[in-house]
């Protein structure tokens, strides 16, 4: 009886600190002075660049913080031309027309609730049309992110001087995560054919940098790798923008590390349920307006519980560039986030499982050979006249980086031309999806629990 009051009064606190927490980040996003110039043009404002721009094809968006009467900082995203170059802490004067975000329908008949999304990163406000005045970059903001994003700047300049497009908009995604400037026809070939993971830097990205970290460290420092992992893993989560999904994966990987740090043995589950509650109470809104998190979160709990279950079904597949384990991964993260699917996005790849296993093996060797020749390159830019020759080891580098994204581009866009390789689904309400999402992963997990007990008993 005491356990039982003694979990119901916990449940209680959490639920109240969970809603304490939503509406103290709902109230970072209404702000009572700038709600009067809504819809108003040619309004203007100062204020800092709080994140790195985002470049699309035919605009940027700007995340600004703007100091008001009533708030110490608002954020406001401004939509502006792609053409002027931005970088993180400037202090811009921007001048637009103020709006409230507002939900739209997707293609598939969708609707995505634009205003929630915008909400859980706290920005309440959009500026469109913006003309944008840089008034200083004398790096306002943090010393650190600063450095890290020039060193990544290096890293993507490398990658563009190297490299032909769409191979360097394409390798530049799968490194660090910038899709802003893949073309249209190739983005939707990697959506249709279920691999879009690999270009948006999803958990299996940070998964294979974390392990080179690791070897990396291993053969500098041995005994200090555990902090050089940790170090090298917090830089990455920096560097490729602290996205949720980048975030979730950084934290299980750290679980981990300190894990190894203290000599015990780190349940993968409780990790990915460490870094989801750390992320939820520092912004609940994730759990329920971040479609980002909720698909990497169920994904991994897939990977986790169903792929044990599915493997035998896969035993004749050959290992060759890891065919199997591919495999394996994509039909039980599938079957994980479908219920998602249907209610988010409206859309479903039957084809992922195949070229997930086709060619996702040669996604390791493009980020290393690829983070190879992009990191000489920079460094080649800082060299002496008399030293320059040393570029020419680059050739090898390129030839085989851009082999293997040919690969990679030829895989999406001959999977992408197969009838039905991905279909619409018909729309079903959330409390279906959360308690079909529920019941898949309850028994899942349960099951999952039984065998392993069977097999250590």
């Amino acid at each position: 009886m005491r356990y039982f009051l003694f979990s119901c009064i916990c449940i209680c606190l959490l639920v109240f600190l969970y809603i304490e927490r939503t509406h103290s980040v709902l109230r970072q996003s209404y702000d009572p002075w700038l709600e009067s110039f809504v819809d108003e043009k040619n309004i203007s404002f100062r204020g800092k660049i709080l994140q790195e721009p985002d470049v699309r094809e035919h605009s940027q968006m700007l995340v600004i913080g703007v100091e008001t009467p009533t708030r110490k900082l608002s954020r406001i995203l401004v939509r502006t031309e792609p053409y002027e170059s931005f970088f993180y802490g400037d202090e811009v004067l921007v001048d637009g027309e103020l709006v409230v975000p507002e939900d739209f329908e997707t293609e598939n008949g969708r609707t995505f609730h634009y205003k929630r999304h915008l909400q859980s990163a706290r920005v309440g406000y959009i500026l469109q049309r913006a003309d944008v005045l840089v008034l200083s970059q004398k790096e306002h903001g943090y010393f650190l992110f600063h450095k890290l994003f020039a060193l990544k700047s290096m890293i993507l300049g490398g990658m563009y001087r190297e490299l032909p497009e769409p191979h360097a908009s394409l390798l530049a995604g799968i490194l660090l995560g910038e899709k802003s400037t893949l073309p249209e026809d190739l983005s939707l070939a990697f959506r249709v054919t279920g691999i879009i993971h690999v270009v948006v830097l999803s958990g299996y990205n940070v998964t294979l940098v974390a392990e080179a970290v690791r070897k990396l460290a291993l053969s500098v420092w041995p005994r200090g790798s555990l902090a050089l992992s940790a170090i090298g893993i917090i830089f990455f989560a920096i560097i490729t923008g602290l996205g949720a999904t980048v975030v979730r994966a950084s934290i299980m990987a750290l679980v981990i590390v300190i894990g190894r740090g203290i000599g015990r043995d780190v349940d993968v589950t409780r990790s990915l349920f460490v870094a989801g509650a750390l992320m939820a109470l520092e912004n609940p809104t994730i759990v329920v307006w971040n479609i980002s998190f909720q698909l990497s979160f169920i994904a991994t709990l897939g990977l986790i519980h169903i792929g044990p279950l599915v493997a035998p079904w896969f035993s004749s597949i050959p290992t060759f560039f890891a065919m199997r384990e591919n495999l394996t991964a994509t039909v039980a993260t599938q079957f994980a986030v479908l219920p998602l699917l249907m209610g988010s996005l409206g859309e479903v790849s039957l084809i992922a499982p195949l070229v997930n296993a086709l060619v996702l093996g040669i996604v390791p060797l493009i980020m290393a050979v690829g983070a190879l020749l992009a990191s000489i390159s920079a460094i080649g830019e800082f060299l002496p006249q008399s030293l320059s020759f040393l570029t020419l080891t680059l050739e090898p580098f390129r030839i085989i980086t851009k082999m293997l994204l040919d690969i990679l581009m030829w895989g999406a866009r001959f999977g992408s031309d197969i009838p039905y390789a991905s279909v619409s689904l018909p729309g079903v309400p959330s409390w279906t999806i959360a308690l079909v999402s529920l019941a898949i992963l309850t028994v899942t997990i349960w099951r999952t629990r039984s065998v392993h007990r069977l097999q250590t008993s």
